[in-house]
């Protein structure tokens, strides 16, 4: 190998900054008996790059060539450098190394894996590391080696566990008590086992000088003690120990909330708790909200209602912010307000069909009918309006709701004012049109049906009231043929609607709608001259629209032969008249020959 040997070790002189070529490079000579060749471009190496491979590669050299000084050094290398998951990727290589101030193993030097040796010494390095006194689990304490110990087993094995001191085990247990919850886990669950955690709470809590881990241990233990009254007090110490930490003060306020309904003093250290923890919180809403339906909980709606208010504070423009402030007042019954909200809202966004299906079903909790059917019909349109199929964006709830208010004459007449005051030629009624088109294929379930989906969506609902239920059913009953006979009516009248708009279209997408939706159904009921009439005035709309006069006359050519095909032959023979003088003004070409022979045909 000496000419590639060469060849090769020049290039890493030449390049000592490419890392991906070094990588490559690197990759063949590691298994070749280059005794000191590679190990000082190796120290190099791991000085300029950090990736993984640059570690495992001079691992596997070194273990190849029984250099278990500088592996040992490597490992404290990697520890020295890298914390966290950083240290860890550069462990992945299964090699071996001897340690001396190991105990000996059958009488010789004790092997151990690489990486393992890497997780004592990041153990020693990183006190408040959960992640690397997770990963030192690997290892062994001197009792469980002795107790587990079998020279016949480890005589078969290329290496053993690292040995880990019990003291320093202990030490990395209690410095990551309070950030590693599964470590607390551990310790109450041991503690509860040997019936000791009321005595150990007890002593902790006679201390004067707690620490704020002692003082986690008590809030928790005396919580899991349902002691909840002694819990309290090392929770507020937590909390002004560290008030940026949003999940001790949920905690707690969880707690105050509880004993709140047993006594009426935990309303003042509540607020105090939010108003301490909120400021230095990146979402403090969850606090606020607590707050308030502790107030709603003593019967207070009003001190609710203001301190929800804050949810708005950071961001008083941010849509989901003032839908969740008006969820919540709704949950409360506070409808009045919740529309309120809503309408603020909307005047702040300027957007006036913002939170349109909800605004619709607050308007009728407030007897406002004529307002809810306005917001059922807002929200069967898309705010951003990009189209006229939006069948798929449309709100089926208030599409279904709608449906069922039809059946009341003054819910229909409201409907029916909106759709006959549609105006042809108007590109903003046009999407109106398309987004209400969905009214007239909602279809209830048959009179007399047993089983629908209302029926299962009411036995969830109820499981325990069939009296309840046979009620509904009946009323159910009785409602569906009223309820058909408007949606039909409905869907008659946006039929005509489109037939009256349709031929003044002002887009060729609105007559792409017209055809894929209005057409067939428009077929099915209407009688057929009417319908072939609608379809050949959709056809001289949609030439009226092209761009250019050789796409006109395409399209008008079409009109001509569906005429032809129907039976219409004098409205044919008066398009091609039409045509005639058109066609013969085109330029010479493909387009005006194919034009002249179609008329011949």
């Amino acid at each position: 190998h000496r000419a590639s040997v060469d060849l090769i070790l020049t290039e890493l002189d030449r390049l000592p900054d490419a890392e991906e070529l070094w990588l490559s490079l690197a990759s063949r000579l590691e298994g070749w008996n280059l005794d000191d060749g590679l190990g000082p471009r190796y120290q190099e190496a791991l000085k300029r790059f950090q990736a993984p491979g640059i570690w495992d590669k001079a691992a596997r050299w070194y273990a190849r060539r029984n250099y278990h000084a500088e592996l040992r050094t490597l490992a404290a290398d990697v520890t020295a450098r890298f914390r966290g998951s950083d240290l860890f990727r550069r462990t992945g290589t299964p090699v071996t190394v001897q340690v001396p101030d190991q105990p000996p193993v059958n009488g010789g030097l004790r092997m151990v894996l690489w990486a393992d040796w890497v997780r004592l010494k990041a153990l020693e390095r990183f006190p408040h590391s959960p992640q690397v006194f997770r990963e030192a689990g690997r290892l062994v304490t001197p009792a469980q080696w002795q107790r587990d110990f079998n020279p016949a087993v480890e005589a078969r094995q290329a290496s053993t566990k690292v040995i880990v001191p019990e003291a320093l085990l202990e030490e990395r247990r209690w410095a990551i008590l309070f950030a590693d919850p599964a470590q607390r886990e551990a310790w109450f669950a041991s503690a509860m086992k040997q019936g000791t955690l009321e005595g150990k709470l007890a002593a902790l809590e006679g201390r004067k000088d707690r620490t704020p881990v002692e003082e986690l241990l008590l809030f928790e233990g005396w919580a899991r003690l349902s002691r909840f009254e002694r819990a309290v007090a090392p929770g507020e110490s937590l909390c002004r120990s560290y008030p940026g930490d949003g999940g001790h003060a949920q905690r707690l306020l969880s707690l105050h909330r509880s004993l709140n309904g047993l006594e009426a003093s935990h309303g003042a250290p509540a607020r105090a708790l939010v108003e301490r923890a909120a400021p230095a919180l990146e979402d403090p809403n969850p606090l606020w909200t607590e707050l308030g339906e502790m107030e709603e909980d003593r019967g207070r709606g009003g001190d609710a209602m203001a301190i929800w208010r804050n949810l708005l504070a950071r961001s008083p423009r941010d849509p989901a912010r003032i839908a969740e402030l008006a969820t919540l007042l709704w949950d409360y019954n506070h409808d009045r307000e919740a529309l309120e909200v809503v309408e603020a809202g909307r005047k702040a966004l300027g957007r006036p069909r913002f939170y349109a299906f909800e605004t619709g079903v607050l308007r009728e909790n407030l007897k406002d009918l004529d307002g809810a059917v306005r917001e059922y019909l807002d929200a069967t349109r898309p705010e951003e309006e990009d189209g006229f199929y939006s069948s798929f964006e449309n709100d089926q709830r208030a599409l279904r709701r709608l449906a069922q208010l039809l059946a009341r004459p003054r819910v229909y007449a409201l409907v029916e004012k909106r759709i006959r005051a549609l105006a042809p030629g108007n590109a903003a009624d046009e999407r109106t049109l398309a987004a209400f088109f969905p009214l007239g294929t909602i279809t209830p379930p048959d009179p007399g049906l047993t089983w629908d989906a209302d029926t299962w969506i009411d036995a969830m609902d109820q499981p325990n009231d069939p009296v309840g239920r046979a009620q509904r059913q009946a009323q159910k009953e009785a409602r569906r043929p009223g309820e058909h006979d408007a949606i039909a009516r409905i869907e008659a009248l946006m039929l005509d609607k489109l037939g009256e708009m349709a031929p003044r279209a002002t887009a060729a997408g609105f007559l792409d709608f017209a055809g894929q939706s209005g057409v067939w159904r428009i077929g099915e009921r209407w009688p057929k001259a009417r319908a072939k009439t609608f379809e050949a005035a959709l056809m001289a709309r949609r030439a009226e629209l092209a761009p250019a006069e050789e796409e006109r006359i395409r399209l008008e050519m079409e009109r001509a032969r569906f005429l032809a095909d129907n039976g219409r032959v004098q409205e044919a023979d008066a398009v091609w008249a039409d045509l005639e003088p058109r066609i013969g003004k085109l330029p010479e070409g493909s387009v005006k020959l194919r034009a002249e022979s179609q008329r011949a045909g």
